[in-house]
């Protein structure tokens, strides 16, 4: 096997563990942590425009969560919301 072949392969392998290794993951408690979506990456136009667009819909709340840190969250997520066959429409997006 070539040598720079097999230099490539480790380096694709350990560059993403890598990355994990350095981003720290948070499991909530009582309390979730909040992140600064700005310095995270996200974009603070898109959530302004999400967020226009999610005050147009019917009741309910939307919760981003990344390495288990909450970026934004809107409306009341303790509220109740009924929701029917949910489920197949996730299921068919994966």
């Amino acid at each position: 096997m070539n040598r720079r072949f097999l230099i490539a392969l480790l380096l694709s392998i350990l560059a993403p563990l890598a990355r994990a290794q350095t981003s720290t993951r948070v499991y909530p408690a009582a309390a979730w942590e909040k992140a600064d979506a700005s310095r995270s990456g996200w974009s603070i136009e898109k959530l302004t425009e999400a967020r226009r667009y999610f005050s147009g819909l019917a009741e309910g709340s939307a919760v981003v969560v990344e390495h288990g840190r909450v970026v934004v969250e809107w409306g009341d997520p303790a509220k109740r919301v009924k929701l029917s066959s949910v489920r197949k429409s996730f299921l068919s997006a994966l």
